[in-house]
């Protein structure tokens, strides 16, 4: 099948080809696997309409006693998501830790989904991930707003470095980054984002961010 013939060099990415491609002809598609990056991409796709009216995650294992698999209905998860939040979600996801780029220590997916579905409108920067100032100062605003309420008068991580060490008697690794190391895992975060963008083209459209 020559419309599935790829450039793509991860599965996750390939996978989504092949999904989309499956849906065309098909109500139901179903996806066996196992991974949260995919599950948000499958969740952002279902958001834009480009797959099946039903989608399900095929997740979990079988063992001899026990039996962890479960179907997950992605459609269901995008419907009860805001069109704000499933814009982002590819974002906010490598921002705050996926197979490519490190998590944010101490922060982790329960919060960031609480800050996302209250404050998704303040940071629609994120869509626009080959625009990289934008895609910076939104990114520091959801770092910001992760931190808590008392954050949000910070101007910078730095600044909120500085409040929280000499306010509280947290250890440097429970600190938000700096600015300096901070830009540089918006960057891989933004390069991961360009390629999950393109998970609906045989082969990629790499653009210099």
């Amino acid at each position: 099948m020559e419309e599935l013939y790829s450039t793509q060099e991860e599965a996750d990415t390939r996978l989504l080809l092949h999904a989309i491609h499956a849906s065309q002809n098909h109500s139901r598609v179903i996806i066996r696997y196992d991974d949260t990056d995919v599950m948000i991409l499958l969740i952002y796709y279902c958001s834009l309409g480009q797959l099946s009216e039903e989608v399900f995650m095929h997740a979990g294992h079988s063992g001899k006693n026990v039996t962890n698999e479960r179907y997950v209905p992605i459609h269901t998860i995008a419907e009860k998501l805001t069109e704000d939040v499933c814009s982002i979600i590819p974002a906010v996801h490598a921002l705050s830790g996926c197979d490519t780029n490190s998590s944010l220590h101490g922060l982790g997916k329960w919060t960031v989904y609480n800050v996302i579905t209250k404050t998704a409108k303040d940071m629609e920067g994120l869509v626009h991930y080959e625009d990289r100032d934008e895609f910076l100062v939104s990114a520091r605003r959801f770092v910001l707003l992760l931190h808590g309420k008392n954050a949000k008068c910070q101007a910078s991580l730095d600044d909120l470095r500085y409040h929280l060490a000499t306010t509280t008697d947290k250890p440097a690794n429970q600190l938000p980054p700096s600015e300096d190391a901070f830009e540089q895992h918006v960057l891989r975060a933004q390069y991961q984002v360009q390629i999950w963008n393109q998970s609906i083209y045989q082969n990629l459209k790499w653009q210099v961010l």
